[in-house]
């Protein structure tokens, strides 16, 4: 299975799925919660090969699984809004962008 980082036509990426073409990747996509409401035509699929070894056998890698956030979070995916009460109890907030800003600003 070949992963997928999922794009929206403004180009923000949400997902990562996991299928064998292109085609096959915007129909799974249209299966997440972040793509329902899309157009197939307005999915950009982008191979993110660093992924394939990822796949568990489900079509989407799970934000809410731990070694699945370790490896969005250290491909550039940050939490939406974070609320900091979350991010003090967040299992990868050392390797996370928005912890280290965060935590920055508390210095002041």
């Amino acid at each position: 299975m070949k992963a997928w980082k999922v794009y929206n036509s403004e180009g923000y990426y949400c997902t990562v799925v996991f299928a064998e073409t292109r085609e096959q990747a915007r129909v799974e996509a249209m299966h997440t919660d972040c793509c329902e409401d899309m157009q197939y035509q307005d999915i950009r699929p982008r191979r993110l090969k660093e992924a394939d070894e990822m796949y568990k056998g489900r079509r989407e890698m799970d934000w809410y699984d731990p070694e699945d956030k370790r490896f969005m979070v250290e491909h550039g995916w940050r939490c939406e809004g974070p609320e900091h009460e979350e991010c003090h109890r967040c299992e990868v907030r050392e390797i996370c962008e928005a912890w280290k800003d965060l935590w920055r600003e508390d210095l002041r």
